[in-house]
């Protein structure tokens, strides 16, 4: 079944599922729907969690095997990056069949379709109504907004759609990371984007991606270089961040040369949203290697000049749009 499917048994009266395979793309919805399939519980039953390279299979049959400490039951949460062989599943879920007062919560975060359309059959509530599985996809921005207004009301805070957008392109339309400050909003009791900006810790480059992509495309880009003097950066702050950002667009280039597919998890620790990935990829993959060390030793003698003593006598407006004129017409 899919998200909106889960969410309506979860608000109904039916009887929960007692082993749910959770699946896809969008990490957070992992944790967030297993936070409340274990609301419905009650409230001494004894959970263990069994993470990537902890997952025994020996350990969590034992454990769905076992009677509950207080009378309740045992639940096992599992997360696995590596698949797990159908035999082995299906001996968790045979545990689970002899216990009826257990619950198996597994996050298969196989990034493999075909694998996971072999497994998902044994989850099917068609055949077994006590299991079901679940297939999230990356949210679309404007249903990440919505699901972060709602959120940001059960803090107490308003959040404006154009609020929830400009928290979502400060983390890359990260859903994980844009509740994470939202946290630190609620705190501060305001959701204005001078709040955020001054607050948020920010893992996107909002108009500075802007820039890049005009610059690296060959297009104008004064007006984004504009936007960002307006919005309060100076130069050196621009040329920093611009060496960030090619610096990562240095690493998906790699990894396209390497696996022939960037994987945004493995480069920033997060999962981008698919369009974003596959936007940096291609701009990534537009450059050559010299490109990208010619780009990056020109930004860094440009950092160099405004820091030292020389700088203050110049313009430093003046010299960054030459630099970046001079990137754009004899670098690339």
């Amino acid at each position: 079944m899919y998200r909106n499917e889960f969410d309506r048994l979860l608000a109904s009266d039916k009887p929960l599922p007692r082993a749910v395979m959770l699946y896809g793309e969008c990490e957070f919805f992992f944790d967030h729907y297993t936070q409340r399939i274990i609301d419905r519980l009650p409230d001494d039953v004894e959970s263990l969690k069994l993470y990537h390279n902890e997952f025994n299979l020996d350990q969590a049959r034992s454990h769905l095997q076992e009677p509950g400490l207080f009378g309740s039951g045992n639940l096992l949460i599992a997360k696995s990056e590596k698949k797990i062989d159908a035999k082995s599943l299906k001996s968790l879920l045979e545990a689970l069949d002899r216990n009826p007062s257990c619950w198996l919560i597994l996050h298969y975060e196989v990034n493999d379709a075909k694998d996971f359309r072999a497994k998902s059959p044994l989850f099917d509530p068609k055949k077994h109504p006590d299991r079901c599985f679940v297939r999230f996809f990356e949210p679309k921005p404007q249903e990440a907004a919505l699901f972060l207004k709602d959120l940001a009301a059960q803090k107490g805070l308003t959040l404006g759609e154009a609020g929830a957008h400009h928290l979502l392109r400060l983390n890359d339309y990260n859903l994980a990371l844009s509740i994470g400050e939202l946290e630190k909003l609620a705190i501060i009791g305001s959701s204005e984007a001078k709040a955020m900006d001054q607050v948020v810790a920010g893992h996107a480059e909002g108009d500075l991606f802007d820039l890049v992509r005009q610059l690296l495309s060959k297009r104008p880009f004064v007006r984004e270089l504009d936007q960002l003097f307006l919005e309060g950066m100076d130069e050196i702050s621009v040329v920093g961040e611009l060496q960030k950002i090619l610096a990562q667009l240095f690493l998906f280039f790699c990894s396209a040369r390497l696996s022939g597919q960037p994987d945004s998890r493995e480069i920033l620790g997060y999962r981008l949203p698919k369009d974003i990935e596959q936007e940096r990829a291609a701009l990534a993959i537009r450059l050559s290697r010299r490109h990208f060390m010619e780009i990056l030793e020109a930004l860094s003698d440009l950092e160099l000049l405004f820091k030292s003593p020389e700088a203050h006598y110049g313009d430093k407006r003046s010299q960054l749009l030459s630099r970046l004129i001079e990137i754009q017409t004899k670098i690339l």
